[in-house]
């Protein structure tokens, strides 16, 4: 973990992520694809420890990068948009990275965006020179499944050690200890999701405090997965 920092530091940093989250909200409001998708949204905001401070997002494990998806600011939507309008309406709204499996690639490599891969680790193995692939899906929100990180690092060291570049991608959420899971597992990336208006009422910012602290003491890159709309359950109006 990082040195303690003193208020006026932690003041600064949260209001650069404040403004990092915000930009990511605001820089898509205008856009059709905002205020027409049916299904919830949320943006995929990428906030390395490294970008704190004004540092290109390189991950240490990375002797050079993989793909262009280690030098941009990435924003993606779980899942995966599932016919040609939608499709259309992410590359307009400049989506660049989406959650997907091998029979969708040929979508990503048309659109230009970057893929995490949903693969298991015994068929990932004629992905690893893609350079479209930015890292492999592996589980969702342990803690919400009751899932023990334990039994997670194999499957997590699989992968590493298949690609020595990308990560294997484990979401948690605010239930997850994010320093017990960089502990356990070793990831090469920290993520979680918070859905303010759905799902809980924590405060945003002490939870984001305490994920980029694991991430800082582990010196990896921290993604957080924000609520774009608050429509759980129907369309977005237009």
């Amino acid at each position: 973990m990082g040195s303690p920092m003193n208020s006026r530091q932690e003041s600064r940093i949260l209001t650069t992520n404040q403004l990092i989250v915000m930009a990511a909200v605001l820089s898509h409001r205008s856009h059709t694809l905002y205020v027409r998708l049916l299904f919830r949204a949320v943006l995929w905001v990428g906030l390395s420890a490294k970008a704190m401070s004004g540092i290109a997002w390189d991950s240490e494990f990375q002797s050079e990068p993989a793909s262009a998806s280690n030098k941009q600011f990435m924003i993606s939507h779980w899942s995966f948009p599932k016919d040609e309008p939608r499709l259309k309406r992410f590359a307009e709204a400049g989506f660049n990275t989406v959650i997907a499996t091998p029979e969708e690639l040929p979508a990503c490599r048309r659109h230009g965006w970057q893929a995490l891969l949903a693969v298991p680790s015994d068929k990932a193995a004629e992905f690893v020179a893609d350079p479209i692939v930015w890292g492999y899906f592996l589980f969702d929100e342990p803690a919400q499944k009751k899932v023990g990180y334990e039994t997670l690092v194999d499957r997590m060291k699989a992968f590493h050690q298949l690609d020595s570049k990308r990560p294997a991608y484990i979401n948690l959420n605010e239930k997850d200890d994010p320093e017990a899971f960089v502990k356990i597992l070793k990831p090469r990336v920290l993520s979680y999701d918070y859905y303010q208006w759905w799902a809980t009422q924590e405060p945003f910012f002490p939870l984001l405090e305490k994920f980029r602290r694991a991430a800082l003491g582990a010196n990896i890159p921290l993604i957080c997965w924000v609520e774009a709309v608050a429509t759980p359950n129907g369309p977005v109006p237009a």
